[in-house]
């Protein structure tokens, strides 16, 4: 997870880092000009508000009542219009099929089945069936994840801090947590490999699969990881990281980083160890 300082909130604000989301969406696909968004797992709504700047319609859904409070009053302070906050569970989604020419899921499909007596696998790939559903044809997901083998996921889960249960098979690293912390693992995240399956399985027919530099929440650079592994990262892109995490003193570990990323370039690994990953499906 990204940290935070006392002039930069990421998470609250969100604002900055859904324009980089913006920016790599409109790369690869086109203008967003006169489309219609949804935005999943919404929050407080940094990501929708940097949407709206571009689109003519963004709807922002979310289960939690607090935070789509958080976000209403957000937009009457900032006197934003043409967002939507909704309180509702995204794998029941309460739109009309080929509504949206995007839908988001940015850090969310993990945590669908947090706090439920469930098996979270199902539910996610009902959100993914959902998405498509309200896609129109030609239409786009965006979503974004972390990588189930990435390295430092193996000791410490990203979300609940378990050593393990990402390289476990999933019933195994359920009682594993089970035994652990007293609750089932009910966030699941995913290999490349695992991720295209599901999204074929939920009908989308083109998967584009990239990785963003360094941190999915913050793709200052995007590397499209299905054209072969790409085997070097470019210098130029190297600077742009590095300045544009420093421009918000986010500094920690990132040589470390910077020099894991070159290594598995390097040996044709990247698809395998990436952080995360962000996907550009087609319907």
């Amino acid at each position: 997870m990204l940290k935070n300082n006392k002039d930069f909130d990421f998470w609250t604000d969100g604002i900055e880092r859904g324009r980089k989301m913006l920016n790599l969406v409109e790369k690869e696909i086109g203008s967003l000009e006169e489309k219609r968004i949804l935005d999943l797992g919404c929050g407080l709504g940094g990501i929708s508000i940097s949407f709206k700047e571009r689109c003519s319609q963004v709807f922002s859904l979310d289960s939690d009542r607090d935070r789509i409070d958080g976000f209403r009053k957000r937009l009457l302070e900032k006197n934003i219009k043409g967002i939507f906050p909704l309180q509702a569970e995204a794998m029941d989604l309460p739109f009309l099929n080929d509504s949206f020419d995007l839908v988001v899921i940015n850090g969310v499909l993990e945590w669908v089945g947090w706090g439920k007596d469930k098996d979270p696998l199902p539910l996610q790939n009902q959100v993914l069936s959902e998405a498509e559903r309200v896609l129109k044809r030609g239409g786009f997901l965006y979503l974004a994840i972390e990588n189930r083998f990435y390295p430092l996921n193996f000791f410490r889960d990203p979300h609940l801090k378990i050593p393990f249960v990402t390289i476990l098979p999933y019933k195994v690293s359920s009682w594993f947590a089970y035994f652990i912390r007293g609750r089932p693992y009910q966030t699941p995240i995913h290999s490349y490999w695992r991720l295209k399956k599901m999204l074929k399985k939920a009908g989308f027919v083109k998967i584009f699969m990239y990785t963003g530099l360094i941190h999915y929440q913050y793709p200052v650079v995007s590397i499209a990881l299905d054209k072969g592994c790409p085997r070097f990262l470019k210098r130029q892109d190297i600077i742009k990281i590095v300045t544009e995490y420093q421009k918000f003193n986010l500094k920690k570990g990132l040589s470390i980083k910077v020099l894991f990323l070159k290594i598995i370039f390097l040996l044709g690994l990247a698809r395998l160890f990436v952080h995360s990953f962000i996907v550009l499906a087609e319907k």
